[in-house]
């Protein structure tokens, strides 16, 4: 009798284990769903990102296209790269629910062909050139202006930064490439006076170097307003 409980025991614990065995399997199943499920959702969401940002680029490309000089070749379009943020706030007041949204987007634009036929300009650089200032800064706001270079190296430009109301802008800036023993070395140095910012004072050295497929660059800068 003794025998027989025990066997119904150990038939009992194997069906047990059994079952535990599987539920991991189970379990497993159900994470690499889930896993499977999130890299789709990221997979589309860099194609969209992708094909987004080549449709802007295209179209910058197009843009500066049309401003090529009969007698030249089409100087290279820089990249434009560019933020799209969505900001959305939801308020609960006196039993009424508020919503708020706030569409923020920041480019970086480059039109060479433009400047070079016109002399006019279109950028989303800051007028000091700072460094830090990329997409998303709040002071990276797109610039528009006429640009004079009668002497060698030295540019003058004059314009209008727009955001909330226009802010006339005009600075005058020296660049050289100076090239000797393998590195390319870039000094500016530039001037500007905003009506909203006042005066001020800006320079930087670049020194670059290529090492077979690799580019070695050193950067200082210094603005003073």
């Amino acid at each position: 009798m003794i025998s027989g409980r025990l066997l119904v025991v150990a038939f009992c614990l194997c069906c047990r284990l059994a079952s535990a065995q599987q539920v991991p399997d189970q379990s497993e199943g159900a994470r690499s769903q889930d896993q499977k499920s999130g890299n789709d959702f990221f997979t589309r969401l860099d194609r969209g990102h992708d094909w987004l940002y080549l449709r802007v680029q295209n179209w910058t490309e197009r843009l500066d296209a049309r401003f090529v000089r009969d007698d030249s070749t089409m100087k290279p379009v820089p990249a434009a790269p560019f933020r799209i943020s969505l900001e959305s706030d939801f308020v609960e007041r006196d039993g009424k629910l508020k919503a708020d949204a706030d569409l923020d987007v920041d480019i970086i634009l480059r039109l060479p062909n433009l400047e070079d036929r016109l002399r006019i300009f279109v950028t989303s650089d800051d007028v000091e050139e700072s460094p830090q200032l990329g997409a998303g800064s709040d002071q990276n706001k797109v610039r528009v202006g006429a640009r004079f270079n009668s002497l060698r190296y030295i540019d003058f430009d004059v314009g209008v930064r727009l955001q909330g109301l226009p802010v006339a802008f005009t600075s005058l800036r020296f660049s050289r490439v100076y090239e000797a023993a393998g590195f390319d070395v870039q000094p500016f140095a530039k001037v500007y006076l905003e009506t909203h910012d006042g005066f001020g004072v800006a320079g930087a050295v670049t020194v670059d170097r290529w090492m077979s497929r690799w580019l070695v660059r050193s950067s200082s800068y210094a603005n003073w307003r």
